[in-house]
């Protein structure tokens, strides 16, 4: 490149140069660049389109993120709709606990057993049986992300550079494929 060559970048990052022999221009935002040089000879000017990555580690944080957040879609398919369903679960799974813990004396009912019963118009035996398949079945689903998860993500904290993407996709694909049984 001539030395006086001017090097106008438009994208994330724009800029202006004016090359001394040989340039480099570094990105540290990804995105799509258009760089331009400009000279007083024949071959210029010349237009590019590059994309930029961003730097492998922050390509890498952005995959453990995806996973993270699969993860947690993951753990929703398994309670219903609404917030802090996850918490009812548990505080439901605990009174049974405590229940059967006492005998399951059938004068001294737990709200949440006797409010399952009174919904599915069945006895708070049966209710109390349904809660505690709920929680093994939410239980065994939650170490399942889990273990998927932390595999996972060790995987793309160890993947080479050029397959930080696909092995995070692979992982997401995994998590997405986490389901509850269908009735």
């Amino acid at each position: 490149m001539r030395d006086d060559t001017q090097i106008d970048v438009a994208g994330p990052e724009p800029q202006q140069m004016t090359a001394t022999g040989s340039a480099q221009l570094t990105f540290s935002a990804p995105g799509r660049y258009r760089i331009t040089a400009t000279a007083p000879f024949p071959a210029l000017p010349k237009t590019i389109t590059i994309q930029a990555l961003p730097p492998a580690e922050a390509r890498r944080q952005t995959m453990l993120d995806r996973i993270d957040v699969a993860a947690g879609e993951a753990r929703r398919r398994f309670v219903s709709p609404g917030d802090l369903v996850a918490e009812e679960y548990r505080q439901a799974a605990e009174a049974v606990a405590r229940w059967r813990a006492a005998g399951s004396p059938p004068d001294d009912v737990p709200p949440e057993v006797q409010a399952g019963a009174d919904y599915s118009e069945i006895t708070p035996e049966q209710a109390a049986a349904e809660i505690e398949t709920t929680a093994t079945g939410y239980a065994q689903a939650m170490a399942a992300i889990r273990d998927i998860r932390l595999a996972g993500k060790r995987s793309v904290r160890q993947a080479a550079e050029a397959d930080i993407e696909t092995t995070g996709e692979r992982v997401i694909g995994q998590l997405a494929g986490v389901a509850p049984p269908q009735p």
